[in-house]
């Protein structure tokens, strides 16, 4: 720090000390110590990833339809005689500060341990996934829990 004597025209009047402000965040760092610190923010910046609080506010399950055999157009039975069944679909209304993901497709496991009117924290990334055929891009989250 330099320190200021009395100076003309009442800058300084009184004796201050003035701070180097210039920023110097690798003073003291090796070339390869400044350059992970680059290389870690570059990574950091670049990171795929999503988290939000939510708040699942209404649940919904859509059956899955029988499996059709195209030559017969009869259902396809099992080796018991069950009839085959397209799996099940599982969709929640995620409400959060700003707006609503509607019909967020999850898995079983995420839609039976989430409660509807509690707020949790979702973790996960940006993905595609198909719906009807249609390719969606969504947070696709892998991880929740209550917040």
């Amino acid at each position: 720090m330099k320190k200021v004597e009395n100076m003309e025209n009442g800058q300084a009047v009184n004796n201050v000390e003035v701070k180097d402000m210039s920023p110097k965040p690798f003073e003291g760092l090796s070339h390869e110590q400044v350059m992970a610190i680059v290389r870690q923010r570059e990574i950091e910046s670049t990171k795929n990833y999503v988290e939000i609080i939510a708040t699942p506010r209404e649940k919904e399950i859509i059956l899955g339809k029988d499996i059709i055999d195209k030559q017969t157009g009869l259902p396809k039975l099992d080796s018991e005689g069950n009839v085959l069944r397209y799996s099940n679909k599982y969709y929640v209304d995620l409400s959060f500060d700003g707006g609503v993901l509607k019909k967020y497709p999850c898995k079983k496991e995420m839609f039976d341990e989430i409660e509807e009117g509690v707020k949790h924290r979702f973790i996960g990334y940006m993905g595609t996934y198909k719906n009807f055929g249609d390719e969606i891009i969504a947070p696709i989250f892998t991880s929740w829990n209550v917040f």
